[in-house]
Parts: structure tokens; C-alpha cells; sequence
């Protein structure tokens, strides 16, 4: 009898625990901004009027923001909302003629690719999860490393600069319990 008191009194307590553990579950937005600045180089040929590629990258720290750091250890899980990409700063309207944005971390990439985008003041770029992508994003975050932010591709013309202003809108869930 003893024994059955004794074994219904623990588990009580681990299944008390164990809803109090997700009680105690907090969950936040993190917003990591880049801006990606580029300069396409004069084009070259005898009409100066040729594609021209670029590649410039930045690298984003999600310690940045006080509160994934202050719970980068008891971090359960990340989701990608949404990413906006919008274009400033454009010093000549321009074609994206092919273009790629490679988000990446030692382990994990995810990419996006475009064509045919024209580039000028206020544009954006569509950024979607048809591919997973932003599932995989997901997963580079919940590696909890810096990670690489990535724009190649070729414009129709040189001699251009604009920057991409991007926002990787997430949701966080920590158990500063340790219950991850």
C-alpha cells in the first residue's frame, strides 16, 4: 500500500512539474536587420552596356538582440514569420537580371533565387518558404551561431549601387528552466 502511495505521490509531482515546466515556457519576437550594400562596377565594352555581377554578404549575430541572448541557452524552439527585402538608397534605377540571397551558417544554407527584378527606390523582393526555405532559416537560428547574409547575381547595367534592408521577423520560445 505503501508503495502505491509512494509511486502515485511521484508521479503526481512529475506530471505537476512537467506542466508547470511549460507554464513557465516564454515566448518573444526577435527582429534581425541587415542591410546589404552593394556596388555593381562600371560595365565594360565598347557600348558600357552589358550584365554586370556583384556579390556582397553581412553577417548577422542573433546574440544581438538582448533577449535571445539573455535566453540563448534555454531556447526550445524559433520560427521564421516573415523577411522583408526592400530596396534604398538606389543611386540609378537598374534590372536584377539573376539574382540569389543565400542566408548561411557552417552546417545549414537556404536560398532564394530572382530574375528579372527591377531595382529602384522602395522596391522589394518576395521572399517565400515555397522550398522550405524559411524552415531551413529556422534551423540556421536555432544553431544559435552568426550566420552569413548573402546578394550575388548580375544587373543589366554598371556603374549602380543600392542596398538591400532586410528584417528576419521570428518568434522565440525559451524555458528558463532548462526544459528544452
Amino acid at each position: 500500500m505503501k508503495i502505491k502511495i509512494a509511486f502515485s505521490t511521484a508521479l503526481i509531482v512529475v506530471l505537476f512539474m512537467s506542466g508547470c515546466a511549460k507554464l513557465l515556457d516564454i515566448k518573444f519576437k526577435a527582429d534581425f536587420p541587415a542591410d546589404i550594400p552593394v556596388v555593381v562596377s562600371p560595365a565594360s565594352g565598347i557600348n558600357n552596356v552589358s550584365n554586370v555581377s556583384f556579390s556582397q554578404s553581412v553577417t548577422i549575430d542573433p546574440t544581438s538582440d538582448a533577449e535571445v541572448s539573455k535566453y540563448l541557452h534555454y531556447i526550445k524552439s524559433w520560427t521564421v514569420n516573415e523577411i522583408t527585402a526592400n530596396f534604398k538608397n538606389v543611386s540609378k534605377p537598374v534590372t536584377l537580371v539573376n539574382g540569389v540571397l543565400e542566408v548561411k551558417n557552417a552546417s545549414r544554407t537556404a536560398t532564394w533565387s530572382f530574375n528579372n527584378v527591377t531595382i529602384n527606390n522602395g522596391a522589394s523582393l518576395t521572399i517565400n518558404n515555397d522550398n522550405g526555405q524559411m524552415d531551413q532559416l529556422g534551423a540556421i537560428l536555432s544553431d544559435k551561431n552568426s550566420f552569413t547574409v548573402k546578394l550575388s547575381g548580375t544587373t543589366n547595367t554598371g556603374g549602380v549601387s543600392f542596398t538591400l534592408s532586410m528584417v528576419i521577423k521570428t518568434t522565440v520560445i525559451a524555458n528558463p528552466i532548462g526544459a528544452k
